[in-house]
């Protein structure tokens, strides 16, 4: 059975309208699809005068972008927000749970991006990794200011490494993330990079990375990285630019980085402009 109001559809085995309180109760493989998430559960029940909907042992998907989970109880109130307890959310497909967020209680609201998670796990391959009281997590495109997910690792050469970056939305055409890395023999290096967007003059990113001491190292002093990119096309004139320089020769041997452009185990710096024209052009 299918019954339908505006932009929801519920699709059930069985259907129950009280009239009296002009309520809906679906029982069996119910779907509920209201353009913005499907919803399948065994049990629904909703008030069609405020379109106040409740949802018992659901499994649901986003349907405008990736996204989708579980939860004990799926409440939709009207049209404002969605709130889900004992939940779970992950971009993974289908039967791949490679990673996922739970958390006690999910909430978001219509026309916002992000999600905000209370009593928040993150898990990977169904192990508890990490465990936050509240969190906010993008499920729509957009950005915000806030940190970014960690990460770990380990190697002979730096030991034990986490990385806790930061996203600071500054403007709409400027952004930078900062990225501290602690590596257990080495000691803690900042990595930054900035991004800005120019009105007629291009865009670019600089990208830098400094250690004050190195701990296996201790006689080179601090070690960094520096790197600045720009393109622009201005007119007839095409402009590129890609100048990386580091502190040492054994930089890229020593450390993990993104700083330029390296060839022949020679870091590259480079200038280009180029003037178009209908019947010539040159560089």
């Amino acid at each position: 059975m299918v019954i339908k109001q505006g932009y929801r559809t519920v699709t059930a085995d069985e259907v129950t309208l009280d009239h009296a309180k002009n309520e809906v109760t679906a029982q069996g493989n119910v779907i509920v699809d209201d353009g913005q998430m499907e919803v399948r559960a065994p049990y629904v029940e909703s008030n069609l005068n405020n379109q106040d909907t409740t949802v018992r042992d659901a499994t649901y998907t986003m349907l405008c972008q990736p996204g989708r989970g579980e939860a004990k109880r799926v409440f939709k109130n009207g049209t404002t927000f969605y709130e889900l307890e004992d939940g779970t959310f992950t971009t993974c497909p289908e039967e791949d749970n490679s990673w996922r967020f739970t958390a006690g209680k999910i909430e978001k609201e219509d026309g916002d991006i992000f999600a905000d998670l209370k009593h928040a796990r993150f898990e990977v391959l169904d192990v508890p990794i990490l465990y936050l009281p509240y969190l906010r997590v993008p499920v729509e495109d957009g950005r915000l200011t806030g940190f970014l997910f960690p990460s770990l690792g380990l190697s002979s050469r730096d030991g034990f490494e986490v990385e806790t970056p930061f996203y600071w939305n500054i403007a709409p055409q400027y952004d930078m993330v900062i990225t501290p890395r602690y590596m257990s023999r080495r000691g803690l290096q900042l990595d930054s990079t900035f991004r800005y967007l120019t009105e007629g003059y291009g865009t670019g990113s600089l990208t830098g990375e400094y250690m004050q001491s190195d701990q296996l190292h201790k006689d080179m002093g601090s070690r960094w990285g520096f790197n600045w990119k720009h393109a622009a096309v201005i007119n007839h004139w095409k402009v590129n630019a890609d100048y990386s320089k580091v502190s040492d020769i054994s930089y890229f041997s020593d450390f993990s980085s993104d700083i330029g452009q390296r060839e022949d185990n020679t870091l590259l710096q480079t200038a280009s402009m180029s003037y178009r024209d209908t019947f010539w052009d040159s560089t």
